[in-house]
């Protein structure tokens, strides 16, 4: 109960008052902020609750409630059918190679912070990822994610088109517009090529590709788009044209040197000490 605090109370008073009920409260600005962006999409009432249960458990308003917060989101969003909330997250110090992409995400991470001194025109809207299958693609999205402390979610292309959920274009614009009310998140179009093909397809995929586009110029601020491909010839170019994604990054095989920090990196993962091994 000492959650459900006056509305009209300032951040201040309702601090006090949860912290004389026996909650430890972190006021820090960045805390805050993670947690009401954690809670972006929800109602008041779903708010309150996914709080109060996350505050029983832990005993703690703080960074500790983020997970709590973020399962609370999932539950809502895995009801539409189509969208895949992604658990296992990524650590940017576990992938080897792709310095340029790691080089472009840490020189836009502040950007994608909501904060009114950063235009709209400056946040980053989204990156494809495409080339070899097997090389990373799938975790540098993982990775993307957790490195701009924002929760992952799939789009299931094989669901939208089931018919399960309506019309195949119906379903697509439903799960583009649950995505954009629990923004901000990252948002994961897997195999692109294979779901949302060409502007010259008839039909339904023709109507989704046309409604992504619009989407993807439109959509709310703070919902990153990440995609990935494989079949790079598939790819229309209206699509892979510059401006419609922030980036374009071609993944392709490992070089001699991102080869030596791979097998670093699972030998270390094993408990393993890479020093002790010829890696070349």
């Amino acid at each position: 109960s000492a959650i459900a605090i006056n509305a009209s109370n300032s951040d201040d008073e309702r601090a006090a008052a949860v912290t004389k009920a026996g909650v430890w409260v972190d006021t820090r600005e960045t805390t805050l902020d993670l947690m009401t962006r954690a809670l972006q999409g929800l109602s008041l009432d779903e708010s309150e609750f996914a709080i109060r249960r996350a505050v029983a458990e832990t005993g703690k308003l703080g960074r500790e409630l983020l997970p709590a917060l973020y399962a609370e989101k999932r539950q809502r969003v895995n009801r539409s059918g189509t969208i895949e909330y992604v658990a296992e997250g990524g650590d940017m110090e576990k992938v080897g190679g792709l310095e340029v992409m790691k080089k472009w995400l840490l020189e836009r991470r502040e950007l994608f912070h909501p904060r009114d001194t950063v235009g709209v025109e400056l946040v980053p809207k989204g990156v494809l990822v495409m080339g070899v299958s097997g090389c990373g693609k799938s975790l540098s999205i993982k990775t993307i994610a957790s490195y701009f402390d924002l929760p992952l979610y799939r789009i299931n292309m094989a669901e939208i088109f089931s018919g399960r959920h309506g019309k195949p274009e119906w379903a697509f614009a439903q799960a583009c517009r649950t995505m954009e009310a629990v923004a901000p998140a990252v948002v994961w179009f897997d195999e692109i090529e294979m779901g949302i093909a060409s502007s010259e397809s008839s039909g339904e995929q023709g109507r989704i590709f046309a409604y992504f586009l619009t989407w993807m110029q439109e959509k709310v601020r703070g919902l990153f788009v990440a995609a990935t491909a494989n079949r790079i010839d598939l790819l229309p170019a209206e699509m892979i044209r510059k401006g419609r994604f922030d980036e374009i990054f071609f993944v392709d095989l490992p070089h001699d040197g991102e080869r030596r920090e791979i097998f670093q990196i699972h030998l270390t993962r094993r408990g393993l000490d890479p020093a002790s091994y010829d890696l070349g």
